[in-house]
């Protein structure tokens, strides 16, 4: 769809549809866009269940930060990003949320590796987490820019 024919049927979006226009991104389905993200979604829901069931048959609850983050940040947020940009998929289609999906997926991952690690006694890991922790921080930054720049000329 051409960033007019975005822009006539949703009105306000007209900055949002000639990104989409001159992004070079290829056109999705609004269900692609969300799928995306749900799968990814459910893929921190499985690691983090997972997670949880060996916590609790092991009687070692250690690892319940990481278990809660790749709950929270994982699979609730992720789901809800995923919606939004199905709901909204001219805002999944430019650089800045395909930027934000590297990020916030490489930065989740490496952060909950590294904190595995480190609460399992390998303090070495503290540098890990950090930069994982700004990936991801950083992504969800891009997530909330690209939302809140929707709409504007």
């Amino acid at each position: 769809m051409s960033g007019h024919e975005l822009a006539a049927r949703h009105p306000g979006i007209e900055h949002a549809g000639r990104a989409t226009q001159a992004g070079a991104l290829p056109a999705i389905s609004r269900q692609e866009v969300a799928l995306v993200w749900i799968r990814m979604a459910v893929a921190y829901l499985a690691v983090g269940v997972a997670l949880g069931l060996y916590m609790g048959a092991q009687g070692d609850h250690s690892l319940r930060s990481v278990h809660a983050h790749l709950n929270v940040f994982g699979w609730v947020s992720l789901a809800l990003m995923g919606l939004i940009y199905g709901q909204y998929p001219e805002i999944a289609r430019n650089r800045l949320a395909q930027a934000h999906f590297w990020l916030q997926n490489l930065g989740l991952a490496t952060m909950m590796l590294a904190l595995a690690f480190k609460l399992s006694g390998h303090p070495q890991a503290e540098p890990v987490l950090g930069v994982g922790s700004v990936m991801a921080a950083l992504g969800a930054g891009l997530f909330a820019a690209n939302v809140f720049r929707a709409g504007r000329a």
